[in-house]
């Protein structure tokens, strides 16, 4: 549901933020963009990268067919 809340296109970090806004935590952006990458179908790579956040080149993404993460994603206390 956060891809939602996202461009068309986005990256991984954008993707983080949503959760991290909605939570109210701080996520650890490695164990982040690994949790969603490797669950299969939730995001796809598009071949494209941005550099609308400044700083070097990241890799855009775009919604996938999955509809949740497996294992769900736990919000951290």
């Amino acid at each position: 549901m956060a891809t939602a809340f996202c461009p068309e296109e986005f990256t991984i970090a954008e993707l983080r933020d949503v959760y991290e806004v909605v939570w109210g935590v701080a996520l650890d952006p490695r164990n982040f963009h690994r949790k969603i990458t490797r669950t299969p179908g939730f995001v796809r790579p598009t071949d494209d990268t941005t550099t609308r956040n400044g700083g070097r080149p990241a890799q855009l993404f775009a919604r996938g067919d999955a509809q949740l993460l497996h294992p769900p994603m736990v919000r951290p206390t």
